[in-house]
């Protein structure tokens, strides 16, 4: 099969890497030219795991065209903090390499867009509508790319509302380290992966102030019934949220170093600001602008639905609120029943 990945960061190269050593043609769009030269002529990527020998079935190019033509699968590696602005690009790319009617689209994305606050799939879906008819299919799960890449076993769903087109990228996207399952919860999915990311800066906060697994722990696990509020906002399957995308997703970056948005939520107690946070690294933490997106979202549509932990991570990066405060206030909150 050839695979088209639009964007070579960590997750994108990860997945051609895990790609093309099972056996398929993987092209990759990247904007960096170094990044293009030193994965066509080197066989790494220089910004992103440059420790790693890429297979040679991976090639890469800054003409979005190029990487589309002959793919049989399309893969949506972009951040979501870059995505409106690269949105153009890729809609006029694709008018011009005219993939296949019906080509599987897979996002790989985990946030949400912001000013205003919109699913990826929905804004996707609508920047491309004039462009081609392709299949929009959603990809989440416990998927530390440092641990992918070197070909730990682990496992991911692919969500797709076309049941035979979903089967069918099981099939062949399967590998020997990456599980592949089925479902039909295309928004549960991706609201999972968004604001699992959230809950994992909290993680990280708290280990950023030395507490302890017991901490993390309830942050995880009321971490979960506010990812279930939110899946009903949206309109998803409640269930979705104990899946792959949901509780497996939420252990990993939650206990993870590697996460990005734990590690963010451990650098955020050492009174660094977010700008010198951020500029010190080309890692995007999905997490900071999904906090925000779902903030302003659910003020103005749905404000009575409880969000403790959520508001607590948004007060710390765009109030000023200290973690420390945001602990004590989560702890002080009014006693109630579990449910």
């Amino acid at each position: 099969m050839r695979i088209s990945i639009i964007g070579a960061g960590s997750f994108g190269t990860t997945l051609a890497q895990v790609w093309a050593e099972s056996g398929h043609d993987v092209s990759v769009f990247a904007r960096e030219p170094e990044v293009v030269a030193s994965i066509n002529e080197d066989h790494r990527n220089c910004l992103f795991y440059p420790e790693v020998e890429l297979h040679p079935a991976i090639s890469a190019s800054r003409d979005i065209g190029e990487a589309l033509t002959g793919a049989e699968v399309v893969i949506l590696a972009v951040p979501a903090k870059y995505l409106r602005g690269f949105m153009a690009g890729l809609a006029g790319a694709w008018a011009s390499a005219q993939p296949a009617a019906g080509i599987p689209l897979v996002s790989v994305i985990k946030g949400f867009l912001y000013d205003p606050t919109e699913l990826v799939s929905n804004f996707v879906n609508a920047q491309l509508a004039k462009s081609g008819e392709f299949t929009w299919v959603q990809f989440c799960g416990p998927t530390i790319s440092s641990e992918v890449i070197q070909g730990q076993p682990t496992a991911a769903v692919v969500a797709c509302q076309d049941t035979e087109v979903a089967e069918k990228l099981q099939a062949e996207l399967s590998t020997s380290s990456l599980r592949l399952y089925t479902s039909r919860d295309v928004i549960g999915v991706e609201v999972n992966g968004a604001v699992k990311n959230v809950l994992a800066l909290a993680c990280g906060m708290a280990a950023g102030l030395d507490l302890g697994v017991n901490t993390r722990s309830v942050l995880v696990t009321r971490g979960l019934v506010e990812m279930k509020r939110l899946l009903q906002v949206f309109g998803a399957e409640a269930e979705t949220v104990m899946g792959l995308s949901g509780l497996g997703d939420l252990v990993t970056t939650g206990f993870s170093e590697n996460s990005r948005n734990f590690a963010m939520g451990k650098l955020l107690t050492t009174g660094k600001t977010l700008e010198d946070i951020e500029s010190s690294t080309r890692q995007v933490a999905e997490g900071v602008r999904t906090t925000r997106a779902i903030v302003e979202y659910i003020n103005e549509d749905s404000p009575d639905v409880e969000l403790p932990i959520i508001r607590e991570v948004y007060a710390v990066i765009y109030e000023g609120k200290t973690p420390a405060d945001a602990i004590k206030a989560l702890m002080g909150r009014p006693l109630k029943e579990e449910k």
